[in-house]
């Protein structure tokens, strides 16, 4: 019955409103809550941030008053902008180069008919659905020193020192920052990949190995062609979301040591709630959103460049 009152109820208020309002008007205000709420939480607060960029705002001086691009100039001056985009787009790329390979591998794994392989396809989201505070201090943990049972084994045999501690070299914290993040980021990656694989044609596969082909063949001219539009939107999601990662360097080093695993998230919050410096965050803030952009654009060229070649060589 719960069906049928909900059509009755569609049939006696909305149809009058929609016919008197008009079907695009209509449409218009059942979207508008939405609408605001994005506009209230998103673009306001994006547009505040470009504006206190051009401004001196700071806790000691809260004055709105603008000073053209001295924020700009001397962030570009001092040498911090630079810096942090290397650091930032090494994170950045050393995360996301694995987060794909081991997604698409696992995902082949998963579309096999290995013995236990269910297993493998019900706990493949565990690191994903897991708080990445809750992951940045599980690996802390497993790297710390003395007491880590990563840095303990490693100990055992023989890799590294009984002085060497991860969280207090540069290249040993950025391992372990970007290793959290991998093990976090491929299985989202591995879930869609997979899915994606299902919807493979069995004639496709059928026909190719009638041909003759063997599996890498099939593999590189069915499988990647028919992942490829999947693994284009995933490449747009996972640089992002790579690029804005905050929780997991911040719960594993707060960007140290030194300042070796500070990306633009991480130094945005230090220079605004430590050392209250607004105009500064913001600048830098717009900066990150500029790259961002850039980057993307870059990815999506890129993107249509191997379309079109697909398309002429097909």
């Amino acid at each position: 019955m719960e069906p049928i009152q909900v059509v009755v109820m569609d049939t006696v208020f909305h149809k009058p409103v929609r016919k008197h309002l008009g079907d695009q008007f209509y449409g218009f205000l059942m979207t508008t809550p939405g609408i605001l709420l994005v506009v209230f939480f998103t673009v306001f607060p994006f547009i505040l941030n470009i504006y206190v960029s051009f401004t001196g705002y700071t806790l000691m001086n809260q004055n709105l008053s603008p000073v053209g691009l001295a924020n700009y100039r001397q962030v570009i001056g001092d040498g911090i902008l630079w810096n942090t985009t290397l650091r930032t787009l090494i994170w950045t790329v050393g995360s996301f180069v694995p987060i794909f390979l081991l997604g698409v591998l696992c995902s082949l794994v998963m579309n096999s008919h290995i013995r236990g392989i269910s297993i493998l396809r019900a706990l493949i989201l565990l690191p994903w659905i897991m708080p990445e505070v809750v992951t940045g201090y599980n690996f802390q943990w497993m790297f710390s020193g003395d007491y880590g049972i990563v840095w303990t084994y490693l100990v055992k045999w023989g890799i590294i020192s009984k002085d060497f501690t991860f969280f207090t070299n540069p290249a040993g914290a950025l391992f372990a920052v970007i290793l959290a993040n991998v093990w976090r980021g491929f299985p989202f990656v591995a879930v869609m990949s997979y899915a994606k694989l299902k919807t493979i044609p069995a004639e496709q596969i059928e026909a190719a190995i009638i041909e003759g082909t063997n599996p890498f063949q099939r593999f590189v001219y069915i499988t990647i062609p028919w992942l490829f539009p999947i693994l284009k939107r995933c490449a747009f999601l996972v640089f992002v979301w790579n690029f804005n990662s905050f929780s997991i360097i911040y719960t594993m080093t707060k960007g140290g040591p030194g300042a070796t695993t500070e990306t633009f998230p991480v130094m945005i919050q230090r220079i605004a709630f430590r050392m209250l410096d607004f105009k500064q965050a913001t600048t830098l803030g717009t900066f990150s959103a500029l790259i961002v952009v850039a980057m993307l654009v870059v990815v999506y060229i890129v993107s249509m460049i191997v379309r079109k070649g697909r398309v002429r060589h097909t």
